[in-house]
């Protein structure tokens, strides 16, 4: 059980890391557009 439990919880986390990486990515991206328009 235990061990199951952590395998959820580490696939979980890896997800949410993933999700977290793809937004910092789009925001990056957002932002270096908007310097490229300023400039």
């Amino acid at each position: 059980m235990k061990k199951r439990l952590g395998v959820c919880e580490w696939g979980l986390s890896i997800i949410m890391l993933s999700q977290a990486a793809m937004r910092c990515m789009y925001s990056i991206k957002k932002t270096r557009g908007m310097m490229g328009k300023k400039v």
